[in-house]
């Protein structure tokens, strides 16, 4: 196929032939993922866009070409690839998907080569880079899907349209335009149920990013609380979390880490997934203690590792990552999440046993670190609990009391404070999620000195202090806390 696109393809190749092959190279990359990298090794993508730029071509090629470079091309590291196309991609979501389904077979009348579900599946793979994701949203992609979902149209066709839903709902304006339509959130709460599994998956892919947007936020105020409370014997497992092309590399690298440090608990999805799996997956981050993420581009493109991975990262997790590919480097939404992150090379088996000794070793270490951790928080308490006191006790016992250097304390020692105060325990929660230090404080006790009315806006609008005693009570504290 990549050899038909040849060199002198000026004189050889008619506009039938060069179509035939360009979807023979579609389909192929479609129906067998691991022949992407194969395709991009022989040139494929390269070969597109000479084809593009040099060839007349009927409509359709220009088509085709798109379909095929949404799979061959890395858009976030090629994002040239698909340049200059933005209005062939809104024909695609207006004639391949809008249009196509108004006829009886779905199939368009301006692109007859592919049908609404192939356009569809185009559309999946260009909202994984962010560029086209926004550029889709503003021309209503998030209306066109609930359209295909509301009219019960094929399987393939929901599935397709619920995963890119899941994809765009890591972009904040698509959760909020779907929580205006009820009639999708209840489609959606139905077709988390349903017998189909990949439509079943996508539905509750949706509705975990609608959730985790609303209350992450709530739930890293709850793990930050209960952090005093965990003993050394009740640390949380080692999540290994990867996409499936690596299996392999996962379930070796899960045996070895159960040895570690006398034998650690290890969580891997094929042993723990039964019933919703996102629900299953939130346990599993959330009881976590280190998340192994085994990185990859289909990692990258996977929408339901992007929670995963994105769920731990917002949880403040610690985060070992594992390179399982050769010559990949991390773009996207990864390539934000890891920085310039520490990473280890495990490509193949023979890698995991040279690479094994140095990812132990720094699983111990985070474990070490967690305890020290929470032999320190356990002190903090302790130290909070008796300032608290002390600065509640009789004007006589308090004179003979040691002074508390509050400005010097973390946001543990703060949130260890808000907690011990007689304030609605969602005050507690946004004090906590809002990460404010000792520093912070010494900046409300001025604004409480100096600043009045910026205090009571403050303790209003920020912190939810709907009631005049929750004030009071908290600047009450305050000024006892830092005198």
């Amino acid at each position: 196929m990549i050899g038909y696109l040849s060199e002198d393809w000026h004189d050889t190749i008619n506009a039938s032939g060069l179509n035939s092959a360009l979807e023979c190279c579609y389909y192929c990359m479609k129906r067998n993922p691991g022949s992407i990298t194969e395709m991009r090794n022989l040139g494929l993508v390269e070969k597109c866009k000479r084809i593009r730029t040099e060839i007349p071509l009927y409509q359709l090629h220009q088509y085709t070409i798109i379909f095929v470079m949404s799979y061959a091309a890395d858009l976030d590291a090629d994002p040239e690839a698909l340049e200059a196309t933005k209005t062939k991609v809104h024909n695609i979501l207006h004639f391949g998907v809008r249009d196509a389904l108004t006829t009886p077979n779905h199939q368009s009348m301006h692109m007859s080569c592919f049908n609404a579900e192939e356009s569809l599946v185009c559309l999946s793979r260009l909202v994984l880079n962010k560029d086209h994701a926004q550029y889709l949203i503003s021309q209503q992609i998030v209306e066109e899907c609930n359209k295909v979902i509301q009219a019960k149209f094929s399987d393939g066709e929901i599935q397709i349209a619920l995963e890119i839903l899941w994809t765009l709902c890591f972009q904040p304006s698509t959760v909020n335009e779907i929580n205006t339509k009820g009639n999708l959130i209840a489609s959606l709460n139905l077709l988390k149920d349903s017998k189909h599994g990949q439509i079943s998956r996508a539905a509750e892919g949706v509705l975990f990013q609608i959730a985790v947007d609303k209350g992450v936020m709530h739930k890293v105020a709850n793990v930050l609380k209960s952090c005093s409370k965990v003993s050394k014997n009740e640390q949380g497992h080692v999540m290994i979390s990867y996409s499936w092309s690596q299996a392999e590399v996962a379930r070796e690298l899960a045996e070895r880490l159960k040895k570690v440090d006398g034998g650690r608990k290890v969580w891997l999805d094929i042993e723990k997934m039964e019933g919703n799996i996102l629900e299953r997956m939130a346990e599993g981050v959330e009881g976590a203690s280190v998340v192994v993420c085994c990185y990859s581009e289909s990692y990258k493109n996977s929408q339901a590792c992007r929670s995963e991975a994105e769920y731990a990262f917002k949880l403040n997790k610690h985060i070992i990552y594992v390179k399982t590919q050769t010559d990949y480097s991390p773009n996207g939404w990864l390539g934000i999440m890891m920085g310039n992150a520490l990473y280890y090379e495990v490509t193949n088996l023979d890698c995991l046993e040279s690479m094994i000794p140095k990812i132990m070793s720094r699983v111990i270490t985070i474990y070490e670190l967690i305890e020290n951790e929470i032999s320190e928080k356990e002190k903090i308490s302790k130290t909070v609990s008796s300032s608290t006191e002390t600065s509640y006790s009789t004007s006589d016992a308090s004179s003979d009391a040691k002074p508390v250097d509050a400005v010097l304390w973390n946001t543990i020692q703060v949130a260890q404070w808000i907690s011990t105060l007689c304030l609605n325990q969602d005050i507690k929660d946004n004090w906590t999620a809002k990460q404010m230090d000792g520093q912070i404080l010494m900046e409300l006790r001025h604004w409480q000195r100096e600043a009045p009315e910026l205090f009571w806006k403050f303790c209003e609008r920020d912190l939810g202090m709907d009631s005049s005693i929750d004030v009071l009570i908290f600047s009450k504290a305050l000024r006892k806390l830092i005198s």
